[in-house]
């Protein structure tokens, strides 16, 4: 630990995290051009915006005015501040600004020798220590405040007035706030009409609104503006709120003061993703509803230039769509799409726009296949005497070619392993019927008091199980909630938008080996062009044909040597890319560890020969009793 020495000054040149202000602002008209939405809350980040002359408001398309300063501030209690030895001694920091760093040594040298009254006065800004301190995920900061008498409930003396336990929901720690609630009312409002339940949907953190909820929160408090949870999940695109509050019971076609509903908000936001929740899964009733202004959420779409809500709304209507999607040239042409379609796609826009890569995935077979047997075998008596010795070269393409359609099609019709109760195959309806309870049963326990307050010099951390609120889920480990889908898949592995279908545990195989034999057909088709140019001489449709359908060579051997990589590692893309994410693929210090990898023959058996419970279940001793009583984790507590 570092030695710290006191001075009596600080510099104003400290890259402190700047404190949050905001104004209370109302929505405008959307005559006028503004979108009617809630009304924002503030954004008490003690982080710094990365671009000083960009808000993040302003980054969020909100037209409301906030006050967000840019420049460092520091605050001074009592003349003392503190200087690490091991800095230049012009570089000094004060107790706020020990909070909000984290340097729990600094600020307790400096708290014990400040009076209560001095802890207690609020800084230039209008905030206390104690609402820095509900936003750092260490709880000795406001243990210690809380044991020197240091109220919990103050309110800021700003024109927000929000009280730390608001401060605490931005940041969605549910042992922070847990603590709060000892001595602070769960419903308390600040001076924008927003309770604790309501910033906690703003800031997207479900786990803690199910926790506030189940622990007694009124979700019935409405905003300033009359806007719930709700709507303030649709407003922000967070399907996982959506998710949750539907399933809570919560009416998905309330209108606010705009006369706006949830659909309303997510369709002017373009949040494709709550849209097709909101119409499909909650099956909202606000499709015709117009609001104050006369608007419809199609509409607002439309006003908006929601190109992919505008044409979801429109199906949903009755409108007939087009078979490719809707599709730009932009798209066609971007880099970034392409990348987003052959690195997994599942994007927001992949939604709309799987079909397109789909159908000419099925253009490019064809072509192959008909131009193949009509080009080598129908060209009269010349052609097919050149090529007559070929049999075994023939015979490869042509096996490769009906291989390639066969897992083609298998990968496209087959489950990828959703879990879902509707599912024809047993084992998936059964296992969510068991994840499903799981899930009903880890809501219940969030309201339990948690003393999960996390040891001396280091964070709490959450002991539940990784919940899906679209799907109502506790989701098993290398399980994902696909976006197009939109089901949990078990080990799943990517959205394949050439294919039109999720990639996970139940047809990954299949997937692998359309692969192999895509590279297998398309070699065969090369081969058998080269030699039949050499023999035949030059042939313009035959050269064309040959550079066109042999450029999808090179893409295929990557995939197939990134694929064999993966099987070898018993990883799949989704893990390998997000591999910081998923604690279960690290060791407690943080290095890679994979439990699944049992080497390479092993792991080619477990994902392509027999796929099965193995691949995604730690077990603990090799066994597993028909409860799964000796499982070491059926369902993934570690994912972030």
């Amino acid at each position: 630990m570092s030695s710290w020495s006191l001075t009596g000054s600080t510099l104003d040149d400290l890259n402190a995290p700047t404190t949050p202000s905001s104004s209370n602002s109302t929505p405008a008209n959307d005559s006028t051009g503004t979108t009617p939405t809630p009304n924002p809350n503030p954004n008490p980040n003690p982080n710094p915006n990365p671009n000083p002359n960009q808000s993040n408001c302003e980054k969020d398309c909100c037209k409301h005015q906030h006050q967000h300063p840019t420049s460092s501030q520091t605050h001074v209690m009592g003349g003392a501040s503190f200087v690490p030895d091991t800095q230049d001694t012009s570089h000094k920091i004060d107790v706020f600004t020990a909070v909000k760093i984290g340097a729990y040594d600094a600020f307790l040298s400096l708290a014990d020798s400040m009076e209560v009254s001095q802890l207690n006065a609020p800084a230039a800004d209008g905030h206390t220590l104690m609402h820095w301190a509900a936003k750092r995920n260490d709880t000795r900061f406001i243990e210690y405040l809380s044991d020197r008498g240091c109220p919990l409930s103050v309110a800021s003396n700003d024109k927000v007035g929000m009280q730390p336990i608001h401060w605490a929901c931005t940041e969605g720690s549910i042992p922070i706030v847990s603590f709060l609630l000892r001595h602070t009312d769960i419903n308390a409002v600040d001076l924008s009409g927003c309770t604790p339940v309501l910033i906690a949907s703003q800031y997207g953190h479900a786990d803690l609104v199910a926790f506030l909820i189940k622990r007694g929160a009124d979700v019935e408090i409405l905003d300033a503006n009359r806007d719930s949870a709700l709507h303030w999940g649709a407003y922000k695109g967070d399907i996982h709120i959506v998710g949750l509050l539907h399933h809570l019971r919560l009416p998905v076609d309330a209108l606010d003061a705009y006369g706006q509903s949830p659909l309303h908000l997510a369709a002017l936001r373009g949040n494709l993703d709550v849209v097709q929740y909101l119409l499909t899964d909650a099956k909202s009733k606000s499709l015709g509803v117009k609001d104050k202004e006369g608007k419809t959420p199609l509409d607002l779409a439309v006003k908006k230039k929601k190109k992919d809500v505008e044409e979801l709304l429109a199906e949903h209507a009755g409108a007939k769509r087009s078979v490719f999607g809707s599709i730009s040239i932009r798209d066609v042409v971007s880099p970034a799409t392409w990348k987003s379609w052959l690195m997994g796609g599942g994007g927001t826009k992949s939604v709309q726009h799987h079909r397109w890569p789909f159908l000419l995935t099925i253009f490019n077979m064809s072509l192959g296949g008909l131009i193949y047997p009509l080009k080598i075998f129908s060209g009269g008596n010349v052609t097919t005497s050149a090529m007559v010795d070929l049999s075994t070269l023939h015979i490869f393409t042509i096996f490769s070619m009906i291989m390639m359609w066969t897992n083609f099609f298998l990968t496209y019709k087959s489950d990828p392993g959703c879990v879902d109760a509707r599912s024809p195959l047993p084992s998936m309806s059964s296992l969510a019927g068991v994840l499903g309870s799981s899930y009903d049963s880890a809501l219940e326990s969030l309201g339990l008091e948690t003393d999960n307050l996390g040891n001396a010099g280091s964070p709490p951390t959450g002991t539940g199980p990784n919940l899906c609120h679209s799907c109502h889920l506790s989701k098993p480990l290398r399980s994902k909630h696909d976006r197009v889908t939109r089901k949990c898949v078990l080990m799943f592995d990517h959205y394949c938008p050439f294919i039109g279908n999720a990639i996970g545990l139940l047809n990954y195989r299949y997937f692998f080996l359309y692969v192999v034999f895509h590279c297998m057909s398309v070699s065969g088709f090369i081969v058998t062009c080269s030699i039949y140019l050499h023999r035949t001489g030059f042939d313009f449709l035959t050269v064309l044909l040959l550079i066109y359908v042999g450029s999808f060579l090179i893409p295929g051997i990557f995939m197939l040597h990134y694929h064999v990589q993966l099987i070898y590692k018993n990883l799949t893309t989704n893990e390998h890319q997000n591999l910081w994410r998923y604690k279960y693929l690290q060791t407690p210090d943080g290095r890679y560890r994979n439990p699944w990898d049992k080497g390479g023959m092993h792991n080619f058996y477990s994902r392509i020969i027999a796929p099965g419970e193995e691949t995604y279940e730690l077990r603990e001793g090799g066994r597993r009793d028909a409860q799964g009583g000796d499982k070491e984790r059926l369902i993934d507590d570690n994912i972030v």
